[in-house]
């Protein structure tokens, strides 16, 4: 049997701002591996910062979504975290907002910036865990680019992206 959790990344911003992006953390209600615990799923910021519209390059920001068995002997179960496409219905790209206003930007699985962190479908691609790694933790990245010489007006732009694990 599939489990899928979810957890509501709030807010990726940018442009004349600070930008939060993953700040929740919270147990879902999964064994871990071994033992009858929770694993907890977090997420931390992005945040690219400043905008700078005129630059010629993008902006880049990282962040992190990690899975964890707090109990010392409980091991993570092999799972697969997707992102959902926030609050557009395609990956690619995805849209921050800044009420009417909006920039393109997106999140990849690697410093490369090829291949976008998705659910799989429309050349997406998921990140997944094996149990045969034996961890209680497991980090994923997430890197986040703005693509260069977008016209912005100066606000703080957000997207709501969801992660879903599947085991």
């Amino acid at each position: 049997m599939s489990l899928r959790h979810h957890l509501i990344l709030e807010k990726f911003c940018a442009a004349a701002i600070a930008l939060p992006l993953l700040g929740w953390e919270g147990a879902l209600a999964s064994q871990c591996g071994t033992g009858t615990h929770p694993m907890t799923l977090s997420a931390t910021a992005i945040e690219f910062g400043i905008y700078n519209g005129a630059s010629g390059s993008p902006a880049y920001a990282n962040g992190t979504v990690t899975a964890d068995c707090d109990r010392s002997g409980d091991y993570l179960p092999s799972f697969t975290a997707a992102l959902s496409s926030g609050t557009v219905a395609g990956f690619s790209p995805r849209h921050l907002s800044f009420g009417t206003y909006r920039m393109t930007y997106n999140i990849y699985v690697s410093s490369a910036y090829s291949t976008i962190w998705g659910d799989g479908t429309g050349g997406t691609a998921t990140r997944s865990y094996s149990v045969g790694s034996g961890l209680n933790v497991t980090s994923f990245t997430t890197y986040g680019q703005i693509p260069a010489l977008q016209s912005a007006t100066p606000g703080t732009y957000g997207d709501t992206i969801t992660v879903m694990i599947t085991y």
